[in-house]
């Protein structure tokens, strides 16, 4: 082992030496624009580091090369990588206004964001090109230079409703024009025609539940404050009331759970009269004609899967203090377990103790168990072995509140609390491996709402595209006259790596943003945007988002936001429109429509040309206050669906709320052709193949590259919403295995890749290296390690043993010391304080020297479960002391 510390001097026989950083190729020694060097040990020298060297890089400007560039909007590299216009090219305005001009046009490149390379020594390849106007278009039809049919010319039509009660639900059936609705006065409408018409459902009692079934196209539900359920089996046109065994419950626990592929399988939970009551959940499997009791003193019970498996979380024991009073948590005397009784042997297996919640996620069952304050996460694929979620261990993991977000990879996405002060919360996202069991970090700091809402978005229809905003300035929260700072990244590998937005060009008024250091684009997520406002896409439009925010330094407020759409996957955006709107796709996204989120209007705008162009069309005589712009499941439909309040003329509903308006745009008459597919010739077809992450080179998800066919967007045509085939099926090619298809050097069994780098699987013969060893000093602990505790420049260590005891090292782990041994005290908890990183807090329980009542001598020490009764809370207050000292 060496014993001299290494000496930092600019000098040829310095222990240190410059190390250039070049690329892969051993040619290129500049990166991003210049060359980079910094100092580091000499192989040679016989010293030990001993710290961070705090000594500036070294770097110098390299001329500008054609790889500090990239292509601009609207271009791409073709074969021979030269960057070449795919969409239109954009005339800048107040050009191209006579017959026979020119215009100052982009070249096709841009320098990379943050590039330094000098663009007086190299090439200049971003430099405005000169290019002819288009030829037979000038003045204010150049607009329109390419497009390929004309703009549409049949009639929009609006029917609007009023309503004399403030509207709750809008209910759809799938691939169904039929729709349900229920006022906050208890009456329940349907529409037959997507909102064009409604007829009262006349039922016993105000409605205080309805729900349509998740996958059934024909089954609806209804509950009504007389204790009445009844079930329509053709989309509302027809109730039948059903007879259930009790009442439903006054707790609070949900109704009625659905089979996801046998519709005629409900659950239902009823309850007893409160006070003193408790809850009793039964199964039918016909529609609720017969009924058998499931499972009493009940918090939730499920099926899973395609089988007819139930899971409950249920008290341990039916009697003593009632179910109400318990509300929802396990006691001492009263645990609530996680059971599951199988489709086959119909008998109950305990499978967790002390269960808080139970999630079904894909193949997935995730369940969390609340012991005291702490809350342990736990996951299964079989649903009957449960394996607690492992966490990286370099992250704290407090576990007191999270929540599960959706994914098309398989894998799970946790997003744990760090932070829950009002305004200031934040988190922590993991995803989990293939099977679910081990978490590793995918985004720090992740926004959070007051509500629990996460600002996560998972692009619908293009896998493995995840949007999220970043709370940029954790570390200055703790000032009570902090606010967050926002910023937005975007993922094309699942959360694996992130990046910034790049910002439009410039905004829809074709001026350049006031934006000089770190200019990027920043979207409102779930927690910022209110109502419909968040980053949007659809299942039916592939590659196209939608959202509200700015362009500069983090994210402004929602008064501040403008409207940009992206129709490349998020890859380039370009504004189309001042403040925020509210915005819808239709068509399959051929027909985009959106209104003003903030200020009454009777106006709405539309594009057929997916956002190039917009029209205006007046939607209604009155001013609106638009609460809800929306449309039939999937983005398929050509009508829309406006939500609002009248703001002008005799308002007043029937319960002395504000006249809320219900109004129906179609458009499905402005645009007579149907679009065509003609598969043997791409030219004459009114739709194309497109791969939506083919510049950002994350083509192949999971070992497969997925091709989409979209509409051309200068091909005016309607999108036939009758047929489920009118738009051709994506295609679907096998990728070649790479580093990306591995987790930890085991293949993914969900990546369906084939070939490719297979040296990544197996064994591998490693050469062992000489090595004089290195001295140990070994100290034999009482019990195991449950967590330990680094500071930064120090060398003292803390670690928190299973049974409570606490001990701290101040030489970097050789020696140890338990602390207040003399007094016989035990820790309960421990933290690391998230803001200064330098303090330590616990929670105190001593153990007594008690009367030895048992005359064994040794007396009770009063474990950390409470189970000595002799155990005295000594000090709840967290004790804070810096560096464990």
């Amino acid at each position: 082992m060496q014993t001299r510390k290494c000496h930092f001097e600019e000098k040829e026989n310095s222990d240190y030496e410059l190390w250039q950083v070049r690329s892969m190729l051993p040619s290129a020694q500049c990166l991003m624009g210049h060359k980079t060097w910094f100092w580091r040990k000499r192989k040679e020298a016989a010293c030990y580091v001993g710290g961070r060297l705090d000594v500036p890089a070294k770097k110098e400007n390299c001329p500008c090369r054609e790889q500090d560039f990239e292509c601009d909007y609207n271009y791409v590299r073709n074969g021979q990588r030269e960057c070449v216009l795919k969409g239109k090219e954009h005339i800048p305005s107040g050009q191209c206004t006579e017959k026979g001009a020119k215009f100052m046009g982009s070249s096709g490149y841009r320098l990379i964001t943050g590039n330094t390379c000098d663009r007086e020594q190299g090439v200049k390849l971003d430099e405005s090109t000169e290019k002819p106007c288009p030829e037979g278009k000038w003045g204010d039809e150049v607009q329109c230079a390419y497009r390929v049919t004309k703009p549409p010319e049949g009639k929009i039509t609006y029917t609007e409703t009023l309503f004399n009660s403030m509207l709750g639900d809008i209910l759809s059936f799938k691939n169904s024009s039929t729709m349900l609705l229920k006022t906050l006065d208890g009456h329940l409408w349907r529409s037959p025609d997507e909102a064009a018409s409604w007829q009262l459902v006349k039922l016993a009692g105000s409605v205080i539940y309805a729900a349509t079934h998740p996958t059934d196209p024909l089954r609806a539900y209804v509950i009504t404050d007389e204790d009445h359920v009844y079930i329509s089996k053709d989309r509302g046109a027809h109730f039948e009331q059903m007879t259930v065994p009790l009442p439903p419950n006054k707790l609070n626990l949900p109704w009625l759970e659905f089979h996801r592929t046998r519709p005629s399988s409900i659950l239902f939970t009823g309850g007893t009269e409160c006070p003193g009551c408790h809850a009793e959940v039964h199964v039918s499997h016909d529609d609720g004609a017969t009924w058998h009791l499931v499972k009493s003193w009940a918090q939730a019970c499920r099926f899973r899967g395609e089988k007819l498996d139930i899971y409950c979380i249920a008290y341990k024991h039916t009697s003593g203090v009632s179910q109400d009073k318990l509300a929802g948590k396990s006691t001492d005397d009263n645990i609530l377990v996680l059971q599951m009784m199988g489709e086959a042997d119909r008998s109950w297996r305990p499978l967790l103790n002390r269960v808080h919640d139970l999630q079904f996620y894909d193949e997935f069952v995730l369940a969390t168990t609340l012991q005291g304050t702490d809350l342990n996460i736990y996951t299964s694929e079989d649903g009957i072995r449960f394996t607690p979620a492992q966490f990286p261990p370099n992250l704290p993991v407090n576990g007191h509140a999270f929540t599960l977000l959706t994914s098309g990879s398989g894998a799970l996405f946790i997003d744990i609390v760090s932070r829950k002060t009002p305004d200031k919360a934040y988190g922590t996202l993991f995803s989990s491996n293939y099977n679910g069991t081990k978490f590793s970090l995918s985004l720090a700091n992740s926004n959070r709402g007051n509500d629990g809402m996460v600002d996560v978005e998972r692009l619908s229809a293009v896998q493995g595209v995840l949007l999220a905003n970043q709370v940029a300035n954790t570390e200055q929260l703790v000032e009570e006259t902090s606010k967050k700072q926002i910023v937005t990244r975007i993922s094309y590998n699942d959360g694996r790596t992130w990046h910034a937005l790049k910002p439009p060009a410039h905004d829809v008024e074709g001026h350049a943003y006031n934006c000089t250091k770190d200019c990027h684009l920043h979207l409102h997520g779930q927690s910022t945007a209110g109502n419909q406002g968040e980053v949007f896409s659809s299942p039916g439009t592939p590659g196209l988002l939608m959202g509200i925010g700015n362009v500069g330094e983090q994210l402004s407020t929602v008064d501040e936001a403008r409207t940009y759409l992206s129709r490349d996957a998020g890859q380039t955006w370009q504004e189309v429109g001042k403040g925020a709107n509210y915005h819808e796709f239709g068509n399959y996204g051929a027909l985009i429509v959106m209104v003003d989120q903030l200020m009454p209007t009777n106006t709405l705008r539309y594009s057929w040309d997916m956002g190039e162009h917009w029209s205006a069309y007046q939607f209604s005589k009155h001013s609106v206050r638009v609460t809800m712009l929306t449309t039939r499941p999937g983005s398929t439909s050509t009508k829309f669906i406006i939500v609002g309040v009248l703001v002008d003329g005799d308002n007043a509903g029937s319960d002395g709320g504000m006249q809320q308006t219900v109004i129906q745009v179609d458009f499905s008459q402005l645009e007579p052709r149907q679009c065509e597919h003609d598969s043997e010739d791409e030219a004459k077809s009114d739709f194309e193949v497109w791969d939506p992450l083919s510049v950002v080179d994350a083509s192949c998800f999971l070992g497969q590259k997925t091709l989409y066919w979209r509409r051309k967007q200068d091909h005016i045509c309607l999108i036939d919403d009758t047929d489920a085939h009118a738009l051709p099926q994506p295609k679907q090619e096998t990728c070649t295995c790479q580093i990306d298809d591995y987790e930890c050097y085991v293949k993914n069994p969900r990546s369906r890749c084939a070939g490719g780098d297979t040296s990544l699987e197996g064994t591998v013969d490693r050469k062992c290296s000489e090595s004089r060893g290195a001295h140990a000093d070994i100290t034999r602990l009482p019990q195991l390690v449950q967590n330990q505790f680094y500071f930064p420049k120090s060398e003292n260590i803390m670690i928190h043993l299973l049974d409570g005891q606490v001990w701290r090292s101040a030489d970097e782990g050789k020696t140890w010391q338990r602390i207040k041994e003399d007094a016989n005290v035990l820790f309960r908890a421990m933290y690391h304080d998230a803001y200064f990183t330098d303090r330590v807090s616990w929670k105190i329980w001593r153990s007594i020297a008690m009367n030895d009542a048992d005359g064994d001598g040794d007396g009770d020490v009063g474990g950390l479960c409470g189970q000595g009764e002799q155990a005295a809370l000594h000090d709840a207050r967290p004790r804070s002391h810096d560096h464990g000292d």
